[in-house]
């Protein structure tokens, strides 16, 4: 049988390592607010299994202007010490707080954030609603940070940190007009304050300068999905902001992320135009520029644009790894290159870490890549995801036994199934079928709901390793089920070719091609096999020609067509789409059905060069094996390798 052209429809058995997918997205940008160094790392959330294949996202959670909270036990003394009226607190608030804190040494984290509401609320004790803020929004209760910030900005109405908390709890909440509100009393308190500062001895503690911008930023990149009569509003607010404080260039690079959402390219590249003029070197204006060059096809500029960046500002961590994510999209070895000198600068840096690993094994470098996952593991990151890119590299290997531990390892998340698989490939590549059979069986009972695919699964599975007894049988228990489902029915054909039940083989693909007149793989594969086991060339020709039709790319199609027009006499016109499958894809199958083109137009020293050229990339080839023997060609130096 021909492998490529009567392959089974695309098989999720075999592997596929989605390694651009992963690092594409591995983590998103979301811009800082105030306060946050611009080449500070922003990496992929590390509870997330699969991040985005975006290659530039903001769908990350927000990371607001946060202060550490660590949530240890506190003792009473230390309790009464923060009190601000210095006086001792009732002792029943005394224990509710000693409970808090003890909840949180246990990670009862709702325990702590409702004592800790409950006594700010009662006691309207500032230290309390601090503490209570932090913890609240340290732990992403979003609307008791709102309460709690409030609650603080009654008794501090200019508050940098609980104006913040309350804008960056307004648009987790999906609610950018309010903090709207919040994030321009921001900007006018901060520019007040510093002007205040060049004239006045007496500075406030809140008036540590701070580029407001940065604000606006924030709120535009996680504003982007909001509706369009919330972005309209939102833009013209902002633009009115940027009349007031045309200085502040990050409040236009806020309204070349909004016009950009709302698909007015033009305008948002005269913003970010604008914001690069104002400061070449802002982080978040290059990343923006970046966004709008990939959304008009741009790359290939947004990546000279990045080179230069990053040799101009080689410790700018955030432009770096852009630039190292656009890149694994076109150039993996430059792209871990660029991984490789991130992961050692941030060495603490676990996201960065795991990128580097997964391009490493995506260019075989086991020996880097083995090492970077074993720490990912001991350090628990991503344990599922880490476990089963272990047993990847142990499958590389043949390392077998310890492949199938590290399979077994991985419970949950996108990883799961496709280690399962992994497994049963592995049994049934040692001709283990009993249990490829166990497995599956085990596979239906834990996700019912994937019963057909699981079906599709192991019948490719079985059929790809030429159990053609154990396939008929699935084959035969799971079409009943699901008549319709044409990669079965494909997969049942195939082993009826190989039985030489050639009629039973048409029945299947008849079925399909009476559901589906268009199904290009049934049309393909009929009409090859018609090719290859019978003599009936004009109906393989009509079938194939649709097929062609429908799919004129296909290499394995394009093979299809030649070798059918090989048998009906047309040599000329079969040599075309032969060379043309060849040029392609350099398959055994096609080099010998192009080989025997050749020798049978006369051109035997250009059929010679052929089978010489892919015998010796693929000396085991049964396909120009067969066709040396039957045609009586000797290859004098065929065998040099």
């Amino acid at each position: 049988t021909d492998k490529m052209n009567i392959a089974a429809l695309t098989c999720r058995l075999c592997f596929p390592l989605l390694f651009v997918g992963l690092i594409g997205g591995c983590g998103a940008l979301p811009e800082k607010p105030s306060d946050m160094d611009n080449n500070s790392f922003v990496t992929a959330d590390p509870t997330t299994d699969r991040p985005s294949t975006d290659s530039i996202t903001d769908d990350d959670p927000l990371t607001p202007k946060v202060v550490t909270i660590p949530l240890v036990t506190t003792s009473i003394a230390k309790l009464n010490d923060v009190n601000t009226n210095q006086t001792s607190f009732p002792s029943d608030t005394l224990y509710s707080l000693l409970v808090a804190e003890v909840a949180a040494s246990r990670r009862q984290y709702a325990t702590t954030i409702d004592n800790y509401v409950a006594q700010a609320q009662d006691t309207r004790d500032k230290s309390i609603i601090i503490r209570a803020t932090r913890i609240t929004q340290f732990l992403r209760a979003h609307q008791d940070s709102i309460d709690m910030g409030l609650l603080w900005l009654e008794q501090e109405p200019d508050n940098r940190e609980a104006l913040t908390t309350v804008a960056n709890a307004y648009i987790e909440l999906q609610q950018p007009l309010q903090a709207l509100d919040y994030t321009e009393q921001i900007i006018n308190n901060s520019v007040r304050n510093q002007t205040v500062g060049k004239t006045s001895p007496n500075k406030s503690l809140d008036s540590k300068p701070i580029d407001g911008g940065a604000l606006i930023e924030t709120l535009a990149n996680y504003s982007k999905k909001s509706s369009p009569e919330t972005l309209s509003k939102l833009t013209q607010r902002i633009q009115t902001l940027s009349e007031t404080y045309p200085t502040l260039a990050g409040i236009k690079v806020g309204l070349s992320t909004l016009q950009q959402a709302a698909g007015r390219n033009d305008i948002a590249r005269n913003w970010i135009d604008a914001a690069l003029a104002q400061e070449p070197n802002r982080t978040s204006a290059i990343i923006q520029d970046v966004r709008l060059l990939q959304s008009t096809q741009q790359s290939a500029l947004a990546l000279s644009k990045l080179e230069q960046y990053v040799k101009n500002t080689p410790n700018n961590h955030r432009v770096r790894l852009v630039y190292a994510r656009l890149l694994s999209q076109s150039n993996i070895p430059q792209a871990y290159k660029q991984f490789t000198i991130l992961s050692e600068q941030a060495p603490q840096q676990l996201d960065l870490r795991f990128s580097r690993a997964l391009l490493a094994t995506e260019l075989e470098k086991m020996a880097v890549a083995l090492p970077l996952f074993e720490y990912l593991l001991l350090d628990k990151y991503q344990e599922d995801s880490v476990n089963f890119y272990l047993g990847h590299i142990h499958d590389f290997q043949e390392n077998t036994e310890t492949a199938l531990q590290y399979y077994l390892a991985v419970k949950k998340g996108n990883n799961y199934l496709p280690a399962q698989y992994r497994m049963a490939s592995i049994f049934s590549n040692n001709q283990q079928f009993e249990k490829v059979q166990r497995l599956f069986n085990r596979l239906h009972q834990e996700l019912p709901d994937k019963t057909e695919q699981l079906y599709e699964d192991e019948a490719s599975l079985l059929v790809k390793h030429k159990a053609n007894t154990e396939a008929l049988i699935l084959l035969d228990k799971a079409i009943p089920l699901f008549p319709d489902n044409a990669s079965l029915r494909y997969e049942r054909a195939t082993i009826y070719e190989r039985l030489d039940q050639l009629a039973l083989m048409e029945k299947d693909f008849r079925h399909v091609l009476n559901k589906d007149a268009n199904n290009v793989a049934a049309l393909n594969g009929l009409g090859y096999l018609l090719t290859i086991r019978t003599t009936r060339y004009g109906e393989a020709y009509t079938l194939i020609r649709q097929a062609l039709e429908l799919s004129p790319e296909d290499p394995s199609i394009i093979d299809s067509m030649g070798w059918v027009l090989f048998k009906l006499g047309r040599i000329e016109e079969a040599i075309t789409h032969l060379q043309k499958a060849y040029e392609q894809f350099p398959d055994p199958e096609v080099a010998a059905h192009l080989g025997e083109a050749l020798w049978a137009n006369g051109k035997k020293t250009e059929a010679k060069g052929i089978l010489r050229e892919n015998l010796k990339n693929n000396p085991d080839a049964e396909e120009v094996l067969d066709t040396l023997r039957r045609l009586n060609i000797t290859l004098s130096d065929r065998l040099n390798h």
